[in-house]
């Protein structure tokens, strides 16, 4: 079994995800909140142990998308078991 990668939060991804949750709270329920939350959570565990299973650019293979939502995305790298 092979096993689960790391996920390292850079410093603008943590900004950019609180801001989005900061705008969600002031702009929508907090049943649509929650539901971001484990929609991000369950991306990230899906990453965690398959980091290769959503679209990679083209541009770089080590780069991915993610979709959260129809508003929201999540770009990741991959690199030596770990992903940024």
């Amino acid at each position: 079994m092979e096993t689960e990668w790391t996920i390292l939060w850079s410093k603008r991804a943590k900004q950019t995800y609180f801001i989005v949750l900061d705008y969600k709270t002031n702009n929508w329920s907090s049943r649509e909140v929650t539901q971001f939350m484990n929609r991000v959570e369950a991306v990230l565990m899906v990453i965690k142990k398959n980091p290769r299973i959503y679209i990679g650019s083209s541009a770089n293979v080590n780069l991915r998308k993610a979709i959260i939502d129809k508003n929201n995305s999540l770009f990741y790298l991959t690199d030596k078991k770990q992903i940024n």
